[in-house]
């Protein structure tokens, strides 16, 4: 990666680096950490797991090393559900359903955050008409899936769920990752023929 690298430009573009940039860095990271794992503890104390900040801090700082460095962010939440395991009343289907709504909620903040960036951005945006078809896309998916959200949440609440957790969306991503839980007893058989 580096053969074809002009050393020279590079410790030129060093230099013109503005430091405070560099060490404020660090800080926004600890920052979005921090964020992270006080919604994620918020998330565990809905089914009574209670490890507590420091450790999940731990935790979530090793699942983020894994995520970068394993292919996918996938091995980052795979650890983060093994490290809870040992917890008491750290059940599989509420350390799912954790992660899950974890992952739910950092997307729909990513999703109101983008609709920010799109209000300071909007002149640029009316200039290209391909950009402009894809924020309007965005937009009809964020709604679609808000409609199904809400539908589905509604659907739950009208029933008698006995699950421990408390909110509808905590009811759903509880009853959906008992799903997953279920198929994984099953004893699946894949062919060749079958994926495609």
């Amino acid at each position: 990666a580096t053969l074809g690298l002009d050393w020279t430009k590079f410790g030129q573009v060093l230099t013109e680096i503005n430091l405070w940039y560099l060490l404020l860095t660090p800080l926004v990271y600890a920052m979005n950490i921090t964020f992270s794992v006080l919604r994620w503890q918020a998330i565990l104390k809905q089914w009574d797991i209670e490890p507590g900040t420091w450790k999940l801090w731990k935790i979530y700082l090793i699942s983020s090393f894994w995520g970068n460095f394993l292919p996918s962010t996938i091995g980052g939440d795979g650890y983060r559900f093994l490290a809870l395991r040992s917890l008491p009343n750290a059940g599989k289907t509420k350390i799912f359903s954790s992660l899950l709504l974890d992952r739910l909620y950092g997307y729909v903040a990513l999703v109101i955050i983008h609709f920010i960036v799109v209000v300071i951005y909007w002149r640029d945006l009316q200039n290209s008409t391909f950009l402009l078809g894809v924020e309007l896309a965005i937009l009809a998916a964020a709604i679609v899936l808000g409609i199904m959200g809400l539908g589905v949440g509604h659907f739950f609440n009208s029933r008698n769920s006995e699950t421990s957790a408390s909110g509808w969306l905590a009811r759903v991503v509880n009853k959906t990752s008992e799903i997953f839980t279920l198929f994984k007893g099953q004893n699946w058989r894949i062919s060749a023929s079958g994926l495609f």
